[in-house]
């Protein structure tokens, strides 16, 4: 799918001179979803004004939804805390969100910008993971730590 430059709509003048687009793409939809419903739910992590547009994709002989969509992010924090929404579940459904380099196609340019960004993401998804561990597991001896010593 091929991206244009998006179009200023209102939003002040330090927006026109940003043209960067921040674009994640979700998969593992369920197939009977709205775009209301995908909108919502990255909503509110966004605090309900971070997604610019959804772009659902369809099967061009059925109209069929495909279960995948593009969402349009405002900027750079939105992007960010869209990426961490992988895995979350949407429709009893674990959704993948990645990041995008657009321009659609598999040439060998735009695939090592992707695969560049994808291994970036990945290793920060990493680190998060490890973290959340660490500090449950330290939450867990505390837990054990006053047990023992209240028995």
């Amino acid at each position: 799918e091929e991206e244009e430059e998006p179009e200023d709509k209102g939003r002040g003048e330090e927006k026109k001179a940003d043209k960067k687009r921040y674009t994640v793409f979700v998969g593992n939809l369920p197939y009977d979803i709205s775009q209301i419903d995908i909108m919502k739910h990255f909503d509110e992590v966004m605090k309900g004004n971070g997604v610019v547009s959804v772009r659902m994709l369809t099967d061009r002989g059925t109209g069929q939804f495909k279960g995948t969509c593009f969402i349009d992010l405002q900027d750079t924090v939105c992007y960010t805390r869209a990426l961490k929404m992988h895995h979350t579940s949407l429709g009893g459904r674990k959704i993948n969100v990645e990041p995008t380099v657009g321009g659609g196609g598999k040439g060998q340019s735009r695939m090592a910008k992707l695969s560049k960004k994808t291994s970036l993401i990945s290793q920060k998804r990493k680190q998060r993971v490890k973290r959340e561990s660490e500090k449950k597991k330290k939450t867990n001896n505390k837990n054990n730590n006053k047990n023992n010593t209240s028995s």
